[in-house]
C-alpha cells in the first residue's frame, strides 16, 4: 500500500513521495552450518519512505500508459527476511495503465518485478528475494 502526493507532473514525466506500507507470510529456505536446506518462518510487516518515478504518455481518451519504479527504506517489525536485518530497501518496477473518471478520482492497474534487499552485500547477513506481482490502485487528487 503506497500513500502519498504526486510532488510534479509533466505530460510525460511524473514523480510520486509517500509512505508503503508492506505485509508478508511465509518462509525463507536457507543453508544451515552443514549446508542443508533449513526452513525458516519469515513473516513480518514493513512500513518506510518511498519515491515513485512515472514516465507516461500523454492522455488519450482519459487512458494513460505508464513505465513506474520505485525505491523504498522500509524497517520491518522483524529480522526480514529470516536470517536478515531489521530494515530493507525495496526496489519495484514495471507498466501501467490507468484511467482518469474525473478530474478529482482515477484507478489503474500494473505488473511489476520487485527485489528486496538490505544492501550488506552478498553475505549470510543479507538474505534476499525477488518477486511478480500485480498492483491495482486507487488514486484521490486533492
Amino acid at each position: 500500500m503506497l500513500i502519498g502526493r504526486q510532488v510534479f507532473e509533466t505530460c510525460c514525466f511524473a514523480w510520486r513521495a509517500g509512505i508503503t506500507a508492506t505485509s508478508a507470510t511465509g518462509y525463507i529456505v536457507q543453508f544451515d552450518e552443514h549446508l542443508h536446506d533449513t526452513q525458516l518462518e519469515s513473516n513480518a510487516v514493513g512500513i518506510g519512505p518511498t519515491a515513485v518515478l512515472r514516465l507516461q504518455t500523454p492522455e488519450l481518451a482519459r487512458w494513460v500508459l505508464s513505465f513506474e519504479g520505485s525505491g523504498a527504506f522500509i524497517l520491518y517489525s522483524r529480522h526480514f527476511p529470516a536470517g536478515g536485518d531489521v530494515y530493507n530497501f525495496m526496489w519495484r518496477a514495471g507498466p501501467s495503465l490507468s484511467y482518469r473518471f474525473d478530474d478529482t478520482w482515477s484507478a489503474g492497474a500494473g505488473a511489476r518485478v520487485m527485489h528486496v534487499s538490505n544492501g550488506q552485500g552478498l553475505t549470510p547477513k543479507n538474505p534476499s528475494y525477488a518477486a511478480l506481482g500485480v498492483t491495482l490502485w486507487l488514486a484521490w487528487r486533492l
